[in-house]
């Protein structure tokens, strides 16, 4: 099987020749029948052939020939133990691909396939354990993309696909991205316009006891809870390794940034008083126009989920264009149908947005100042060092006669907060766990909107930690005279 790209058929082109510049428009918006039959016959040479679907585009091989699966790993600079998903045609190819398939599985898939929904079940030991990074359990979805759709029909077999990008890098939503990213080592990149969802597909796990949503996508909780009967947990150890789980992923080059809607101009102006350049992502409709008075580039996202995950990956592209030194994101709203766009700004910020990461600390009411906060301080210590390596990072303290309720009210209309798990205490303090957990909706608590809501109790009050990377929430919170006087460093 050849090593080099095969020459590029006319309209489904790679890198920039004098024939078809990269820099120029595609002849249309979808490839041509003859486009989809050379992409087939590359896929059954062993090549790599790059296509549209309605999530991103994807880098596909033939799924069944370990050697071409072992290209696409390579173009990416893709680790070996990182699983590919496996495309195919129609349901009715499941059986050859898993076995043991729950009836579960088949609801979900007479629901929502073809669409952006990916099923984690237990390989077929027909399947090549390079597709799967080793694993007994293999991720397969029906894509409803025309293009993907005609290709993965005419194939006749199941495609390993992720997607059309170096490792970890923003993923490709138009045919000018996957060229810029892969236009080099890709020998046919189909035209299918700018992809329908614009955000990688929800991943759900049946390989074990229950079903566990591994990845949000396109397919919401709610969706799925209706063929399920109940909402699938992220909770619990032990789920397989899939795509798109690293804390850094879906990262443009310009470091990230993702900060509270409230903390938004203070952090801005901070980074500029630094003497960095910044490039601010907003959503649209929050007081336009007044981060420019800090000589930032500003970009909008609307205000509606759907439509803010379509639009995303082009405007981290777009900051990586600008040369920034930093990109600075207003955080999204907290509510139900953002949990894929908080998972990706995580992220793209280099932080599992699942995995716990803030403490508050617990500590009794104090007519002045902030409670000693010592002890405390040196046992939160000696968990993290037992703990994974997880750069927890203490929010601050509440000082209070009574203990936080469970479950803190919304803020802005946005979700309720469930303060989560003791983790450990001493007398008149505890150490509490914020996570983006079932009950959080898998959204990560923001600083400032957890204080806003602690602060509504009229409980006690709240003391920031005093860490240099809390300045902009410590400003936007003493603005609205929430934050007591902040813990020492």
């Amino acid at each position: 099987m050849p090593e080099t790209p095969a020459p590029r058929a006319a309209g489904a082109t790679g890198a920039a020749t004098d024939q078809h510049p990269a820099a120029g428009p595609a002849p249309s918006d979808r490839a041509t029948e003859a486009q989809v039959a050379a992409a087939v016959a590359a896929l059954r040479r062993g090549e790599l052939v790059a296509f549209p679907t309605e999530t991103v585009y994807g880098l596909g091989a033939d799924a069944a020939d370990p050697a071409a699966v072992a290209r696409v790993f390579a173009a990416k600079g893709r680790p070996a133990d990182h699983p590919l998903i496996v495309h195919l045609a129609s349901a009715a190819q499941l059986d050859d691909w898993a076995v043991d398939v729950p009836e579960v599985a088949r609801r979900l898939a007479d629901r929502f396939w073809p669409g952006p929904l990916t099923l984690i079940l237990r390989r077929h030991p027909r399947v090549p354990t390079a597709v799967t990074g080793g694993q007994d359990t293999i991720g397969v979805r029906v894509p409803r993309h025309p293009v993907a759709h005609a290709l993965l029909e005419a194939f006749g077999g199941g495609v390993a696909a992720p997607s059309a990008n170096r490792f970890g890098r923003v993923s490709p939503t138009t045919r000018e991205r996957v060229v810029a990213e892969l236009g080099d080592v890709v020998g046919t990149i189909l035209e299918g316009g700018d992809c329908e969802v614009g955000l990688e597909s929800t991943i759900v796990d049946l390989s074990g006891d229950r079903p566990r949503l591994l990845r949000p996508g396109g397919i919401g909780t709610d969706e799925l809870a209706e063929v399920l009967d109940a909402v699938p947990t992220r909770e619990g150890t032990g789920a397989p390794r899939t795509p798109g789980r690293l804390p850094s992923h879906y990262a443009p080059t310009t470091p990230v940034r993702v900060v509270d809607a409230d903390a938004l101009d203070a952090a801005v102006a901070g980074e500029r008083e630094a003497g960095r350049r910044v490039a601010v992502l907003r959503v649209a409709g929050d007081g336009d126009g007044d981060i420019g008075l800090h000589g930032a580039e500003t970009l909008t996202l609307p205000a509606e989920p759907a439509a803010y995950g379509r639009a995303l990956y082009g405007r981290l592209a777009e900051i990586d264009r600008l040369g920034c030194d930093v990109a600075v994101v207003e955080r999204p709203p907290a509510r139900h149908g953002w949990e894929a766009v908080h998972d990706r700004l995580g992220r793209a910020q280099g932080v599992d947005p699942h995995a716990l990461r803030a403490v508050l600390l617990v500590g009794p009411c104090a007519d002045e100042g902030p409670p000693d906060t010592a002890g405390a301080v040196e046992e939160l210590r000696a968990w993290r060092a037992t703990a994974e390596a997880v750069p927890v990072l203490l929010l601050g303290a509440w000082a209070s006669s009574a203990y936080p309720p469970e479950v803190l009210p919304a803020v802005r209309g946005d979700r309720a907060i469930h303060t989560g798990l003791r983790l450990t205490g001493g007398p008149g303090w505890a150490l509490v766990a914020l996570e983006a957990s079932d009950a959080n909706l898998g959204i990560p608590v923001g600083r400032v909107e957890l204080a806003l809501a602690l602060h509504d109790t009229g409980r006690g009050r709240f003391h920031l930690s005093a860490d240099d990377a809390l300045a902009a929430d410590t400003r936007a919170l003493q603005r609205r005279g929430v934050v007591g006087t902040p813990l020492a460093p």
